[in-house]
């Protein structure tokens, strides 16, 4: 009767740990739908937006040196406006995907990032059901900070902006990279019970698997999924390489599930099961996945750009205030993104104020590391580990870039540790609170700040809805860089308000503009000219660019169109200086060939020049190979057009 009494018992024991465990991934189901929806809603109205800033840049220039797979990993040459630095298949892979789908059209460009973003936001619940399961509230504590990620203002110009959309790939990446490899080493509480209650028979085979090479096996193959993620991270941007150090080093920080606890058994059963058992494989074993594909990723980056770290960068002084107004800035916005800006190129520049700053923070980060560390915080350790890692590699553009030393973008991979340690100190301080009107207050807060994020991004999402909108509210924030109202220029002149574009590239003169900057505004300038038919001006401009910067391919091309247009419409000269100019055009052009081989408008001119020169076999060469680039569809029909008349 005793041991009847004791099965019945553990039976009714283990059923109320499945029902428990059953309402447990009800609510984790019901969490994960909710914020999957808030992520959607939060970022629907950026599907309404079209191409701004480098969209455009992407989609009609850069995508067309992309012919086959070998050029996503061996990038092709001299690709237009195209960064020495960058090596991210999967990223140009995305684009691709986009314009075989939709073409060029802004809606597919803007759809698939926020997909993106959905997904990502759902593996932050996940990967906090992971790291949260040992406490008391996992679901809870996971809803929350997916939730808070899925709206937080800062992911705009990473969600909003089509080609914003790298940080967004290599963060759905390494979650779930995170979320593979932490499942084998976060514990849940319930495990333990669960084993407890288990038949004889059962327990003694799961000693036999843990202890045995199966769950190594497991382990390392796990080891290997997740590298493999990392990998394809980091094929979607750089920064993604930490974790290939970060996820390894997380198991000096989680201890491994605990062996399965066996009933006593006679010991010839446990000599077999000893027999039986191979030894446990060295935990470095599992290591060894991420060292190889962090080493194929480096392979692959120096093939393709010739060099593991790209070009050298323009350098800065002051380094150790710069990098600690970065630092200052994004730990600010993370917090509280106030006064978003698209271009932000002045850092705090106080050297007191950065020394305070920089002291308080390395302070705090140093005490709430100790304090976490003694109290055996291991997930809030890790998560602030993950903020610190993945928000290293951006602090390299200070030095790299000092023209534009940070960007909102570069925190969508920090803000995941930010999110789920917020979220995680919520839940756990509510579960503590035994007062209702408390916890009611609590919660109603809770839900004011999703509400006003959710209005603060879905606000954010309609500044770059169009180049005017979002330079406009750029260039109103940042008033000491010319780059912004240089764009905001540009805006104008696509729009055929050539004064005002004119009066703002003026504007942007008085600005502090780089050499590229003024070559930028030249250039413009003299596009506005030449629309007005005042070619003189027109030349001026271009040549003050090319003074600049001498192999400037755009500038060179329309130097030449000045020429070619001379010798096609200028009816005051002879044919003779018709020649002559027709013959300095295609000097220019061959120039501007050599340094820009890609771009499809220098041989389509390339070819007009040769046919007024009268060589024909040359000029259908030219044609031909402009089609072969790509041309949009107005100009490909006419350039079919000239060959079917070309003898």
């Amino acid at each position: 009767m005793p041991a009847k009494h004791s099965a019945t018992e553990a039976s009714l024991v283990a059923h109320a740990m499945t029902s428990a465990k059953n309402r447990v991934w009800d609510d984790a189901r019901l969490m994960g739908a909710a914020v999957v929806v808030l992520a959607a809603l939060a970022y629907v109205n950026a599907l309404g937006n079209g191409l701004v800033w480098d969209d455009p840049i992407v989609l009609t220039r850069q995508l067309l040196a992309f012919q086959s797979v070998r050029d996503l990993i061996f990038l092709p040459r001299n690709i237009p406006q195209f960064s020495p630095d960058y090596y991210r298949p999967l990223t140009v892979a995305s684009y691709l995907i986009d314009r075989a789908v939709a073409g060029s059209s802004p809606f597919m460009f803007h759809f698939s990032v926020v997909l993106w973003h959905v997904v990502a936001t759902y593996l932050v619940f996940r990967l906090g059901l992971v790291l949260f399961q040992s406490s008391s509230v996992p679901a809870p504590a996971a809803g929350l900070a997916a939730a808070l990620f899925a709206v937080h203002p800062i992911h705009t110009e990473s969600v909003a902006w089509g080609a914003g959309r790298s940080d967004v790939l290599a963060c759905a990446f390494v979650l779930a990279a995170a979320m593979v490899y932490l499942s084998k080493t976060v514990q849940s509480p319930t495990s333990k019970v669960h084993r407890q209650v288990q038949s004889p028979k059962s327990k003694v085979q799961s000693g036999s698997t843990e202890a045995g090479g199966s769950k190594q096996g497991l382990t390392i193959w796990r080891a290997a999924g997740a590298a493999v993620l990392v990998l394809a991270g980091a094929l979607a941007k750089e920064t993604a390489v930490v974790f290939f150090v970060l996820l390894p080093f997380s198991d000096l920080l989680f201890k491994r599930p605990a062996a399965p606890i066996a009933p006593p058994v006679r010991r010839s059963e446990r000599r077999r099961a000893s027999a039986t058992a191979a030894p446990a494989a060295p935990q470095w074993l599992a290591w060894l996945p991420f060292a190889a594909a962090m080493a194929l990723y480096l392979v692959l980056r120096r093939a393709s750009l010739g060099g593991v770290l790209g070009e050298a960068g323009e350098g800065s002084r002051d380094v150790a205030s710069r990098l600690l107004g970065a630092v200052g800035l994004y730990i600010a916005k993370l917090v509280l993104p106030l006064r978003q800006c698209a271009y932000i190129s002045d850092l705090p520049a106080a050297p007191l104020t950065l020394i305070g700053i920089g002291v308080l923070l390395l302070g705090l980060v140093a005490a709430g590391l100790l304090y976490l560390w003694q109290r055996g915080e291991r997930t809030q350790f890790f998560l602030l580990l993950w903020i610190a890692a993945s928000l290293a590699p951006s602090l390299a553009i200070v030095i790299k870039i000092p023209a534009a030393p940070v960007a909102e973008r570069y925190l969508y991979i920090p803000s995941v540790g930010y999110c789920l340690l917020l979220g995680y100190g919520i839940i756990r301080a509510l579960a503590r609170m035994n007062t209702p009107v408390v916890r009611a207050a609590v919660l109603a807060g809770i839900a004011v700040v999703l509400v006003a994020a959710t209005a603060a991004t879905r606000q954010r999402n309609g500044v770059w809805r169009s180049n005017l909108t979002l330079w406009e509210d750029t260039a109103a924030k940042n008033l000491s860089n010319g780059l912004p109202m240089r764009s905001l220029a540009a805006a104008y002149q696509q729009r055929g308000e050539a004064a005002r574009a004119a009066a703002h590239f003026q504007q942007a003169l008085q600005r502090h503009n780089d050499t590229a900057g003024l070559v930028t505004i030249y250039n413009n300038l003299g596009s506005l000219a030449m629309v007005a038919k005042n070619l003189d001006e027109a030349e001026r401009n271009y040549r003050a660019a090319l003074a600049r910067q001498p192999q400037m391919p755009d500038a060179l091309f329309n130097l030449a169109l000045i020429s070619l247009t001379r010798a096609k419409e200028d009816g005051s000269h002879d044919e003779k200086w018709k020649q002559d100019e027709a013959r300095k055009a295609r000097q220019v052009l061959d120039q501007a060939q050599r340094l820009s081989p890609l771009d499809p408008d220098i041989p389509l001119a390339l070819g007009e020049t040769l046919r007024i020169l009268g060589e024909t076999g040359g000029a259908r060469a030219q044609y031909e190979r402009a089609l072969q680039l790509g041309l949009p569809a107005v100009n490909e029909k006419a350039v079919r057009a000239v060959l079917a008349e070309l003898p």
